[in-house]
């Protein structure tokens, strides 16, 4: 069949239907309507009003009466320049209706897979069409009350080939205010891809707005970091395409939901996108000092010859002098059980060298994770901020600019080493 030829010019066909075509409900899939405003149109020099239905959101269906016959039926979407919005070919817009005393049957007539079913008309009785998946309306600067505003217009096709317009009506997606996207990244614990109660945030994950309009398609527009409970908002938003997207490290967690989230409708209304993701299981098993001072803990660092690795890292002692460990014994053992805080670089590097060898053994993995009070980190981050904290300052008595920095990362180490801060 081709298809093309039941197309007439749009504006045309939008001025010789307008007068004689219903306005249909527009409904969610349950066939519950929308509140209505009223719009003047056009868009330059408003001289008529027009009922406008208020969707929260862009799943929006167009509800069939009784009174409409059986029949073969499609549908265009437009901005107010009648502009195409709709993201469906042609073939995947068309209906057939079967009008049996009243009680309809409407069915898609498009082959393509995963597109939306019919819902139910309005108060549930008789069906409706989906009008979705289409792009947002473009934004009308002077007209702020015509934000995220869309034409739909229902043909109906006739047995000589020719069509008509059967209804045609306004909605906009959205409050008409300026719209935001937030969410939560979140532990899924179960890996269902929904957030589930108990379920909590993942804090320092990286998510980006990024542009889907033809003039800037890849843009970054915005991004933002989670916070403590794996919130981000993107606010002020405009209209257009975009996708929201989630950025995570492929060594430290597995999605469970798509990490790329196309709105279509982006800027019509605020919306919610939650990210899933679980981290990937790591040894996370420390030891202490203690531990790696004593007989059991030096047999490893020797069958490992873990010496070498203890030397790349920036040791000292007491009195801010390189400590090198050599694999003398009882000076590794001396050097350990005498690490005190008067030199507060002295007693984070003696937590540096455990929590090193903790990697080196397999107990703990670099990808572990933490909280500090520079947020969230991994081990390997945290190793890398503690060596580089020594090499800024070796000695650091009480009273030193750099003590209480050094003091921090001593801490966050000690209680890794012990198992208590584990992400």
């Amino acid at each position: 069949m081709n298809m093309n030829k039941f197309l007439i010019p749009l504006a045309a066909a939008c001025l010789a239907g307008a007068a004689s075509a219903d306005t249909p409900n527009f409904v969610d899939a349950q066939g519950n309507g929308f509140p209505v405003t009223v719009i003047t149109l056009p868009v330059q020099g408003p001289s008529y009003t027009q009922d406008m239905w208020i969707s929260p959101s862009p799943d929006v269906y167009a509800a069939l009466d009784s009174t409409i016959p059986s029949g073969i039926y499609y549908f265009q979407l437009l901005d107010l320049d009648f502009n195409n919005l709709s993201e469906l070919a042609l073939g995947d817009r068309m209906f057939e209706v079967v009008n049996n005393a009243g009680a309809l049957t409407v069915t898609r007539m498009g082959g393509t897979p995963d597109l939306p079913e019919p819902g139910a008309g309005a108060g549930g009785v008789g069906q409706s069409i989906p009008l979705f998946p289409f792009v947002s309306a473009p934004y009308y600067p002077n007209r702020p009350d015509l934000l995220c505003a869309h034409k739909a217009i229902i043909f109906e096709l006739l047995p000589d080939g020719s069509n008509r317009i059967v209804r045609s009506g306004f909605f906009r997606v959205g409050d008409g205010q300026v719209a935001s996207i937030s969410g939560i990244v979140f532990n899924d614990v179960d890996r269902d891809g929904a957030r589930d109660a108990g379920e909590q945030g993942i804090a320092g994950r990286t998510v980006k707005l990024v542009s889907n309009n033809p003039a800037t398609a890849g843009q970054v527009v915005a991004t933002k970091t989670t916070g403590a409970a794996g919130e981000y908002i993107f606010e002020g938003v405009n209209p257009g395409d975009c996708s929201v997207v989630l950025e995570i490290d492929a060594a430290q967690f597995l999605a469970t939901t798509p990490m790329d989230v196309r709105l279509g409708n982006c800027g019509c209304g605020s919306q919610i996108v939650d990210f899933g993701a679980v981290p990937l299981a790591s040894q996370c098993e420390g030891r202490t000092p203690g531990y790696w001072r004593n007989n059991n803990g030096i047999a490893q660092i020797n069958a490992g010859q873990w010496w070498d690795e203890l030397r790349d890292l920036k040791l000292v002692n007491s009195c801010g002098w390189n400590f090198d460990p050599t694999g003398n014994v009882s000076l590794w053992k001396c050097y350990m059980s005498g690490s005190n805080s008067y030199n507060m670089a002295y007693k984070l590097s003696s937590h540096l060298a455990a929590m090193k060898l903790n990697v080196l053994s397999g107990r703990v993995s670099e990808n572990c994770r933490v909280h500090t009070p520079f947020g969230e980190k991994t081990i390997g981050q945290l190793i890398q901020m503690a060596n580089d904290a020594i090499i800024d300052d070796p000695y650091t008595p009480p009273c030193d600019d750099d003590r209480a920095y050094q003091e921090q990362l001593k801490n966050v180490l000690d209680k890794a080493n012990n198992n208590l801060n584990w992400l």
